[in-house]
């Protein structure tokens, strides 16, 4: 677990007493081009590359963690280590925080479901479609719709319990029909939320694909998936930088910029922000920066230094 990637995030949550925290997890890849220690074909992207575990908190695009794993590893190899100290950082915090876990089908996997448990963390995970699961569904959703023109959406539970499990889980169905398909289609999430409505549940994951926009711009704005090291720790530990990196200007945008600006990207920050032209000068004992006064942004960023300045110190003792 990279601690000071996580520290930034706690720090964030401690400071604003965030009471409940959206997690998703997820695995990405990162190309490999040479003879890079560690690289290995992935057959679910077909390249050769790193197959890494990220972390993210929907809510506040914050970066927990990645960690770094060879090419053929599976979806969830590794993930009970990767998540328990994330996990056990929560519970250190001076005040209750509830987490809630997303994840794919990539990682419905008992000991996720357990590490979940134990740590009293909520999950929603999507399970892969089965026919153990798709008979327990045809007693609560049909098959073949009624209207065959029309789209329709029908929710459903039930517990089930799959060899590997140990007790019985709340598993969710969703069976959708568009207009013109035979059959519905269904998918199933497993959770440990009894509470719940099935629906809202659904909703709740469904966000989960945005996370996919958190991946890119770590990638294409920090250079996550930057492997041009022969060694894995090296390529590892340019990772960990690029992610403290997207930690510090997603913590600037939280905590410095209006809330309309908080999803703007880092090739946006630099055009408009940081590649100015402008000249330093000392004087009395004091930098003063003199930016080019055709600049168009100047406003934008004397309302950014400005917010800057009246911030009490991240992370204190």
């Amino acid at each position: 677990m990279n601690r000071l990637i996580l520290t930034l995030a706690l720090d964030y949550i401690r400071t604003n007493h965030i009471d409940t925290v959206m997690l998703d997890v997820d695995s990405t890849h990162c190309d490999t081009f040479g003879h890079q220690e560690a690289a290995s074909f992935n057959a679910h992207y077909g390249v050769t590359g790193f197959h890494p575990l990220v972390a993210y908190i929907a809510q506040l695009n914050l970066l927990l963690g990645i960690k770094q794993r060879p090419g053929n590893q599976y979806t969830s190899t590794g993930v009970k280590e990767f998540l328990a100290p994330i996990f056990a950082a929560f519970c250190e915090l001076p005040f209750d925080v509830q987490l809630i876990l997303r994840g794919d089908s990539g990682f419905a996997t008992p000991e996720l479901y357990t590490l979940c448990e134990f740590y009293d963390v909520k999950y929603v995970i999507r399970l892969k479609r089965n026919a153990a699961l798709d008979q327990l569904a045809d007693e609560f959703t049909p098959v073949v719709p009624k209207h065959f023109d029309q789209n329709s959406v029908i929710y459903g539970e039930f517990n089930y319990a799959a060899k590997s499990w140990s007790i019985d889980r709340r598993v969710l169905v969703k069976s959708t029909h568009q207009v013109g398909e035979l059959f519905f289609e269904r998918q199933y999430v497993v959770t440990n939320m009894t509470e719940a409505g099935v629906k809202l549940l659904y909703l709740a994951y469904q966000k989960r694909g945005a996370m996919e926009n958190l991946i890119k711009e770590s990638k294409a704005g920090f250079f996550m998936d930057k492997t041009n090291s022969h060694t894995f720790t090296t390529n590892a530990a340019r990772a960990t930088i690029s992610g403290i990196a997207y930690n510090l200007i997603a913590l600037m945008k939280l905590m410095a910029l209006p809330k309309e600006q908080r999803n703007t990207t880092i090739s946006t920050l630099r055009f408009q922000i940081f590649h100015v032209a402008g000249k330093l000068a000392r004087h009395a004992g004091k930098i003063i920066i003199h930016l080019a006064q055709s600049n168009v942004f100047s406003q934008q960023i004397e309302a950014l230094l400005a917010n800057i300045h009246t911030l009490s110190p991240l992370v204190t003792n």
